[in-house]
């Protein structure tokens, strides 16, 4: 909890750690998390990442939910009681139903308390792309600290669409079970060495836009993808995901540093809610660019 004017609230959709959120002041509410039949921590709680991916190796099933209706709606209760405001910038609706839930819970929590205000930014960002708008918005407050939470939420909304989301993965047997690929798909790509090139669009939906042959080259094409999508040579901050494949996540750094003279880059671990969807050796990149799709 914060006492500022206006209270930012997010969830772990946005693969920010529990030490983001106290440093800024911003509350992070944990989606379930399970794998097999035991329930495990996610970004807001005390996560063992290897043990995690090294589950998910071997093929167990993860399972995430959403933050509950009910869970929302006592945070912002609380938040309104000591008469500060709300804005709720949350995980992509494209991808899990949280957001829509956090939106009835400010709905519902405004009811009992309407003299307050409170707002629920549908981001349709996930991982470290909605972790990298709330920090660009974290750092707009902090330039201009008198903005009201309908600023906050307009600025949210705005940047929102701007923010890329590039990705690869390395075992096909996680998309095919997401649906995402076809089992044929999924066999011959393992056989062949075949990683596809995703990206989230604009409505916030994972969508497939190639495929590569190999690992390097699928780490390269990322780096590539970034000048297409707008991004402009060293300016503003990359964020990094990698799920338990730092070699590979350090390697695309690298990369982007030399090519773009790129002077901030943030790399954390993939939190298990997507994770657990993308599988292990997942590699993700954001920044802020023109086009999700080109």
């Amino acid at each position: 909890m914060n006492n500022k004017p206006v209270a930012l609230v997010t969830d772990t959709g946005s693969s920010l750690s529990p030490e983001y959120g106290a440093k800024h002041g911003i509350s992070i509410l944990p989606l379930g998390v399970t794998i097999g039949e035991d329930e495990v921590g996610d970004k807001s709680e005390i996560a063992d990442y290897k043990a995690f991916y090294g589950r998910l190796r071997k093929k167990e099933t993860s399972m995430s939910s959403c933050v509950n209706t009910e869970v929302f709606e006592q945070l912002f209760l609380d938040y309104f009681s000591k008469g500060q405001d709300v804005v709720y910038i949350g995980f992509s609706s494209g991808l899990s139903a949280t957001f829509d839930n956090g939106a009835a819970a400010i709905a519902a929590a405004l009811e009992k308390y309407p003299d307050r205000k409170g707002y629920a930014v549908d981001t349709k960002c996930a991982a470290l792309g909605q972790g990298l708008l709330i920090d660009h918005v974290i750092g707009h407050i902090a330039r201009n600290p008198n903005l009201t939470a309908a600023e906050i939420a307009q600025f949210a909304e705005k940047n929102s669409k701007h923010v890329i989301h590039l990705f690869t993965t390395d075992d096909l047997f996680f998309l095919m079970r997401g649906g995402r690929v076809s089992a044929g798909a999924a066999i011959a790509g393992s056989v062949l060495g075949l990683k596809p090139m995703m990206v989230i669009d604009d409505v916030g939906k994972i969508i497939k836009v190639g495929i590569e042959r190999g690992r390097k080259n699928s780490i390269q094409k990322l780096a590539d993808n970034m000048e297409k999508h707008g991004y402009v040579p060293g300016k503003g901050k990359v964020f990094i995901s990698q799920g338990d494949c730092v070699e590979d996540a350090f390697l695309l750094e690298t990369i982007i540093k030399h090519r773009y003279g790129v002077k901030e880059i943030f790399t954390d671990y993939l939190s298990t809610v997507i994770g657990g969807h993308s599988g292990p050796g997942t590699v993700a990149l954001f920044f802020f660019g023109n086009k999700r799709v080109v």
